[in-house]
């Protein structure tokens, strides 16, 4: 492993809730990282099963503490939802760059170099890739196998790079990334941009559609986050509320969308592509398998229009 002096700090922010059976396997991947700079932050929400001591545990051995410039393992007062645990461990955090990551799933061993790599060759500040599911047993799940709100969404971003002239407007129909897990990020730009909102299932999709605006997106087209699926994800446990707070995101976008300050000049506004602005929407919709609000939006945007 290169000397870590010669790397930027990367801190690796981990929200942890009720996964004493997982958070070992997350953390174990951590610490087999190519990448040599690490600070691990733990942000344990109140779980009632042994989270906090299981991680307490791992993180005693000497060979733990020589992996990672820092450690910190903190517990919220209050159970207070991912969005909170993420801000809290990134406030506490140092490192220039923020990868974040869920305490039931797993890194591939070279996620952070790639990612930090692609960060910096695309010039940008904010980076995702490719990502697998796996079952309990770290096995691959196939796609016909996973829960019909996430079949097609493994290969969205492939979808979009293909059909669209820039990666960030599939941002627009859904969280390409997966999960907040899936990101990794430049401290600068969530300086900017600002926290997590509290939402309890579209938080990750509301921060990325705020980045966008700031930067456009590098994706790297390798399975370097596996994403574990079972019977306790957040997605099967609150998706009823997802179409709720979707309009809310919806509704993000569409007042950022007015805003003249937009940075990304690759931003999927009308202002940035005024001539085939209608054509990568129509595009966008018919490709559009995360969410509905989009779509709602859109429709009740036009019949404000006609009737004014």
């Amino acid at each position: 492993m290169s000397n870590p002096a010669d790397h930027e700090l990367v801190s690796v922010v981990i929200p942890a809730y009720k996964h004493a059976s997982y958070i070992v396997a997350a953390l174990s991947s951590v610490a087999e990282q190519t990448y040599p700079n690490l600070e691990l932050v733990i942000v344990d929400d109140c779980s009632p099963d042994a989270t906090l001591e299981v991680a307490a545990e791992w993180l005693s051995s000497p060979e733990v503490d020589s992996r990672f410039a820092s450690v910190l393992l903190l517990k919220n007062e209050t159970n207070s939802g991912a969005h909170a645990s993420i801000n809290r461990g990134i406030l506490e955090s140092k490192g220039a760059v923020i990868s974040l990551m869920n305490s039931d799933d797993l890194y591939h061993p070279e996620r952070i170099s790639k990612l930090v790599a692609a960060i910096k060759i695309n010039r940008t500040e904010f980076a995702f890739s490719r990502v697998r599911a796996i079952d309990d047993d770290n096995m691959a799940i196939p796609p016909w196998r996973l829960p019909d709100s996430l079949r097609n969404v493994f290969d969205f971003a492939d979808q979009v790079s293909a059909n669209f002239p820039a990666l960030s407007f599939g941002f627009l129909a859904q969280n390409m990334a997966v999960s907040t897990g899936n990101f990794v990020f430049k401290r600068e730009l969530y300086e900017r941009i600002g926290q997590f909102k509290p939402l309890l299932y579209v938080h990750d999709w509301e921060f990325v559609l705020r980045a966008i605006f700031e930067c456009e997106p590098a994706y790297v087209d390798e399975d370097l986050y596996l994403y574990r699926i079972h019977n306790t994800n957040s997605f099967s446990q609150l998706s009823h509320v997802g179409e709720i707070e979707g309009l809310i995101v919806a509704e993000l976008f569409y007042r950022l969308s007015r805003n003249k300050a937009i940075r990304n000049i690759l931003a999927p506004v009308p202002d940035n592509w005024p001539t085939v602005w209608e054509i990568y929407k129509e595009r966008l919709l018919m490709l559009n398998v995360g969410s509905m609000a989009i779509r709602q939006k859109t429709q009740q945007n036009k019949r404000v229009c006609k009737s004014k």
